[in-house]
């Protein structure tokens, strides 16, 4: 891993990569989908659309194998070719993990394009199992592609009606109908109250959609992002 100092600097670096991108794609939309692109900016934001304007040719296939780390087996959910310029995505997955793994090599492919290397990889409920540098920006990368900052806090506070979630008894009661300590015995971490917040259609009596559907990506994968943009205080 890098040491803390470097990696901070660098999780910035690949924040902004995420948001020239977001922009870029954004300002082509019109070309990029053929004159008649999405409305919303979640769809515009496809990572396999991103990765052919980036010159890759995606591909889905029905498996594309498994992988042991430290005694764990797990089935691949993706890899990246840059000799060929190939991405190739298991089909064995649901489609958020899929759209994030396609995000995750976008990464790769921005981040790290070694040519003659093939990455391997692992969905991201299973990413913790490897330590490699490159996963963790890769990972990073795609959270910030598919779920831009600005928009996030957005819905977050369209939803919760807050700028940020702080567990008191007030804001328990409102997500859980419930005191602050028995929503503390229910969610042992930030991470589960993350998760909570991120698969949630209910908010103090007002309903929504949760904010991992309307980003398209596992509740996993939404409630990372909220504790990366500082959104959720556990205490």
């Amino acid at each position: 891993m890098h040491p803390p100092s470097y990696a901070l600097d660098r999780l910035l670096e690949i924040e902004a990569r995420a948001r020239s991108l977001q922009i870029e794609v954004y300002r082509r939309r019109g070309v990029l989908w053929n004159g008649s692109p999405p409305q919303s900016v979640v769809d515009i934001l496809e990572p396999g659309v991103a990765l052919h304007y980036l010159g890759y040719f995606v591909d889905s296939v029905a498996a594309i194998g498994e992988l042991e780390i430290n005694g764990v087996r797990s089935e691949v959910a993706g890899m990246i070719d840059h000799d060929r310029l190939r991405v190739t995505i298991s089909e064995r997955f649901l489609n958020p993990e899929k759209r994030f793994t396609t995000a995750h090599e976008l990464g790769h492919a921005l981040l790290h394009p070694d040519r003659g290397t093939m990455h391997r990889d692992l969905p991201m409920e299973r990413a913790g199992v490897l330590r490699d540098w490159r996963e963790v920006e890769a990972n990073r990368f795609a959270s910030a592609y598919l779920m831009p900052q600005k928009l996030v806090a957005e819905r977050f506070s369209e939803c919760f009606q807050l700028d940020k979630f702080s567990l008191s008894d007030a804001t328990a009661y409102a997500l859980c109908g419930t005191d602050a300590t028995t929503v503390r015995q229910q969610y042992r971490s930030p991470r589960q109250l993350a998760q909570c917040l991120a698969g949630t259609g209910r908010f103090n009596f007002q309903h929504f959609q949760p904010l991992n559907e309307q980003f398209k990506v596992s509740r996993t994968a939404m409630a990372i992002r909220l504790e990366e943009l500082g959104l959720v205080q556990y205490q």
